[in-house]
């Protein structure tokens, strides 16, 4: 009887932990889930700050196309200035207005790209105009104040709703990280959880053999006393 009730209670301890082990997986599955649930909301908010700033984008272009417009009827040869400061200036001016309507083009064809790839693009190509046109805009001032400093209030205005675009963008991508690197781990546990398992699995099946495999030995060993 003592047998027997260890046997019972063995088989319910056994039970037990693989209704934990049951648990524990169904707890994992659902967190793994609900991450990915996550993972997908954020793209959706990544995509919509995409657009917010296409939309920004298309606004500065408009404005921006306009400023062209009034910077290409600057007459500099009209100006009494010496005719090397004329030329610095000249070119200076042309320069700046060459690194505006570059930008402009990028935006427009960077807009075509998946949005990871579109942020990434994107400020790469801001970061190009600043470098490039900051000599040129320093060259065009020497004899253009007006037009250039309204010109520049435009692009500033851009960087700035731009800048808070990027922010947004950072955070979400930041969250989206810290998400991706969670359910690694929630996978890589339950990879070596089924491992596991799978090794339980088989040292019971070893163990059943092991139990005939001593059956019989003792009943070949009870035959022989017999004898």
């Amino acid at each position: 009887m003592a047998i027997l009730s260890k046997i019972k209670k063995f088989f319910e301890k056994e039970q037990e932990e693989q209704k934990q082990a049951a648990i524990e997986k169904i707890a994992f599955e659902g967190l793994s889930s609900r991450i990915n649930s996550e993972l997908l909301n954020l793209e959706k908010e990544k995509n919509g700050l995409k657009s917010k700033l296409i939309s920004v984008y298309d606004n500065f272009t408009n404005e921006a196309e306009e400023k062209i417009k009034v910077l290409n009827l600057i007459n500099i040869d009209s100006k009494k200035e010496e005719e090397k400061l004329k030329k610095i200036v000249k070119d200076g001016l042309d320069s700046y207005i060459y690194c505006i309507s570059g930008l402009i083009v990028d935006l427009k064809i960077l807009s075509s790209l998946e949005t990871e790839e579109y942020f990434k693009k994107l400020l790469s190509a801001i970061q190009v105009f600043s470098r490039n046109s900051i000599k040129a805009r320093e060259k065009a001032t020497i004899l253009i104040g007006k037009e250039i400093k309204e010109t520049e209030e435009t692009i500033k205005d851009f960087l700035l709703k731009s800048n808070l675009v990027f922010n947004e963008y950072n955070k979400l991508r930041n969250k989206s990280e810290i998400f991706k690197n969670i359910n690694s781990q929630i996978n890589e546990f339950s990879r070596f959880s089924n491992i596991e398992e799978s090794l339980s699995q088989e040292i019971k099946i070893l163990n059943g053999k092991l139990f005939k495999q001593n059956n019989k030995i003792t009943s070949a060993n009870d035959q022989i006393n017999l004898i």
